[in-house]
């Protein structure tokens, strides 16, 4: 996949990667850094993440673990669409028995269990989300 894809023009994608494992968050921003004039960041909990929407952070997708340890999927959740409410938000989980309750989050768009079969899939998903908003 080449650098600038998915996005049009010259608007900025400022995005977060909300995953305490840092393995998967550098995969995660390697893929989302493909979409052009995107910038990232990587959270590692979730109260650091709680701590950056309330001095102000502004992002146009997240992309948040559902097995964070300090803070509940819900509660991230609520706390973010407080902050951000047009956020486009993906959630993910090495368990994809969580589907369910991932959708059940309010405002969830999309759902990716870990570890990711196609980056190019993760990659197209999220275009096609960020096109429709």
């Amino acid at each position: 996949m080449e650098k600038g894809l998915c996005r049009e023009g010259e608007i900025a994608l400022q995005f977060a990667v909300c995953e305490r494992n840092s393995t998967y968050a550098k995969h995660i921003i390697a893929i989302l850094e493909k979409i052009q004039n995107s910038t990232g960041v990587w959270y590692p909990s979730g109260s650091s993440l709680v701590r950056a929407l309330e001095s102000g952070v502004k992002l146009d997708l997240l992309v948040l673990d559902m097995e964070m340890p300090d803070i509940s999927p819900g509660i991230a959740i609520r706390i973010v669409r407080r902050h951000l409410p047009e956020i486009a938000l993906v959630v993910t989980a090495a368990d994809p028995r969580r589907v369910t309750e991932a959708f059940m989050l309010d405002g969830v768009e999309q759902f990716f269990a870990k570890p990711f079969v196609s980056q190019e899939v993760v990659l197209r998903e999220i275009c096609r989300i960020l096109a429709n908003r």
